[in-house]
């Protein structure tokens, strides 16, 4: 059993390393730096300049959602 599980882990180990390699993960440091600063821009626009309250549980789940669908699935148009 204990044989098995580390083949087991092993491949696992292999499938997810090419997902986290060094430049993969700077260049997901630029798309998440840029994610983050549109959403900078919009809390600007609709809670700073209106003087509204902001729900931070939705907006960082939001924040959150939106840095995983682009830099995890390369969505671009989040509208």
């Amino acid at each position: 059993m204990l044989a098995s599980s580390n083949e087991e882990w092993s491949k696992k180990r292999k499938i997810l390393s090419s997902a986290f390699y060094k430049d993969k993960l700077v260049r997901m440091t630029d798309t998440i730096r840029k994610v983050v600063a549109q959403k900078i821009e919009e809390f600007e626009r609709d809670y700073v300049a209106t003087g509204q309250p902001m729900d931070i549980v939705r907006e960082m789940g939001d924040l959150h959602m939106r840095i995983i669908l682009v830099s995890a699935f390369g969505l671009t148009n989040l509208n």
